[in-house]
């Protein structure tokens, strides 16, 4: 248990360090291209614009609220705004803190605490999750598609190379959720994983792929459509995500360019996997975004304020998280699994 708690804090400690050289990269790189006052003069000409993106990711949240319901409807009964409150707390964490999703998850884990058992609850969240990055790989593999139809300098052999990632990643994830959910074990990927030895070289992923196993398996006999259902609500929030660039770009350039909105979002998801120890990987997408635009022969600093706009929207859906929050509820719940931590390990000593 100390392990795991000295794990856990050199984590939060590298990922905050990781954090801190995200804000210096950040000011660098809105410096290079323009300064504040710049990136200020674009945020303003947004105007009404801001009301339309956070309506549009409040369409999202809702979305993949009810892909997350689904898991439950085989079994169980829980009403909707009840785990829509659940999700925006869990995003508020996943957004603020340095651990992001590690720490939303299992507020979302305890939250849920009033209307599951811990099983449950785990299940769906891992099952929900899973999804959601089957979802995004398959967005990004559209999205790297469809720059093979833009008149643009973009490198061929990145191209390649993201597709070729990309389905490899795709065909890996379906090939262990259908052979899972249909109670086979890893298949053909057992004798791998044993050869790779992952269970002795890398026990955490070995952890995970077991935790995967267990809860995929619990849906064997119960209907798949659930699953497939909430993978089109995950894939349609990609695309709102999408959108929600989309809708930034008109009001800066007053031109609707939805194929450049979804390749931008593949490659966001992109830029934030590969540099997924800072989080949010600050200052990065920023760059990212103004070098896009410049291919495009759009002003780098329109790019650049386009994020900062993305990311005025996620402070948003923070501070709705923290409102709605009940932290006497979490306080409660915490105290209570440490308790449960000590007698378990009371028991193990006995």
């Amino acid at each position: 248990m100390i392990d795991n708690m000295n794990r856990k804090k050199n984590l939060y400690t590298w990922r905050l360090m990781a954090f801190l050289i995200g804000v210096i990269f950040f000011v660098v790189t809105v410096e290079k291209f323009g300064g504040f006052s710049e990136v200020f003069y674009h945020l303003k000409s947004v105007g009404w614009g801001y009301i339309f993106v956070i309506l549009n990711s409040f369409l999202w949240m809702l979305g993949c609220t009810q892909a997350w319901r689904l898991y439950f409807s085989a079994c169980y009964h829980v009403s909707y705004f009840a785990l829509l409150k659940v999700k925006l707390c869990g995003e508020a964490v996943n957004f603020s803190t340095p651990l992001g999703f590690i720490l939303g998850d299992s507020v979302r884990v305890l939250l849920l605490k009033k209307y599951l058992g811990s099983e449950a609850r785990l299940r769906s969240i891992v099952i929900d999750r899973t999804t959601h990055t089957l979802a995004a790989q398959v967005f990004c593999f559209i999205g790297f598609l469809l720059l093979f139809t833009q008149e643009i300098d973009f490198p061929f052999w990145l191209q390649m190379t993201l597709l070729i990632i990309y389905f490899l990643i795709i065909l890996i994830l379906l090939s262990l959720i259908f052979e899972l959910i249909h109670g086979k074990g890893l298949g053909f990927f057992e004798p791998i994983f044993r050869w790779l030895k992952i269970d002795q070289r890398f026990p955490t992923i070995d952890k995970h792929i077991n935790q995967l196993r267990e809860d995929l398996e619990f849906y064997q006999d119960k209907p798949k459509r659930p699953f497939l259902v909430a993978f089109f609500y995950h894939l349609f929030g990609r695309f709102l995500g999408a959108i929600e660039i989309l809708i930034i770009v008109w009001f800066f350039q007053n031109e609707f360019l939805l194929t450049f909105s979804i390749i931008l979002m593949a490659l966001t998801a992109s830029v934030a996997l590969v540099f997924s120890f800072i989080p949010g990987a600050l200052g990065i997408q920023e760059t990212m975004y103004a070098h896009f635009f410049s291919l495009y022969g759009f002003q780098p600093e329109i790019g650049l304020t386009l994020q900062i706009v993305r990311r005025l929207r996620t402070l948003f859906w923070i501070f709705i998280g923290i409102l709605i929050m009940d932290f006497t509820e979490l306080k409660t719940f915490l105290t209570q699994s440490r308790k449960s931590s000590l007698v378990k390990k009371d028991h193990k000593m006995i």
